[in-house]
């Protein structure tokens, strides 16, 4: 029995070093014994961890101008994360750019009714 529990593959590595699997058919492991089985793990692997699909395409979403547009756009975007048509990294992105630009509409509303004060102020000292 210990014979068998320290039994190694027979084959070697990629790089040349002898293969530390336990054999399961031949004196070989179960990747040296069937090759294919190594690539057709690696795609079920790469497939189940896939978000998007492979035929959606990017869809072209129109430029938000106002906090409203900021708003129905991370909402949407909340929602295809959960149904994994969004990375939810790309979602990170995009509430942190939403942020920005909802910080800059801010600041754009708040210069300009500075700028209106200013008029209104130089019309009444004016006259």
């Amino acid at each position: 029995m210990e014979k068998i529990m320290n039994a190694k593959c027979r084959s070697k590595t990629k790089a040349g070093k002898p293969c530390k699997a336990t054999p399961v058919a031949a004196g070989l492991c179960a990747f040296h014994s069937d090759p294919s089985r190594a690539a057709q793990l690696g795609r079920i692997g790469g497939v189940k961890n896939r978000h998007l699909s492979p035929d959606d395409e990017i869809e072209q979403i129109p430029a938000p101008r106002t906090a409203e547009d900021v708003k129905t756009l991370l909402a949407e975007t909340m929602v295809r994360v959960r149904a994994r048509r969004v990375e939810p990294k790309v979602a990170s992105v995009m509430a942190y750019l939403g942020t920005a630009f909802l910080n800059a509409l801010e600041s754009a509303e708040l210069e300009r009714r500075v700028a209106e004060l200013e008029i209104r102020i130089s019309k009444t000292s004016g006259q």
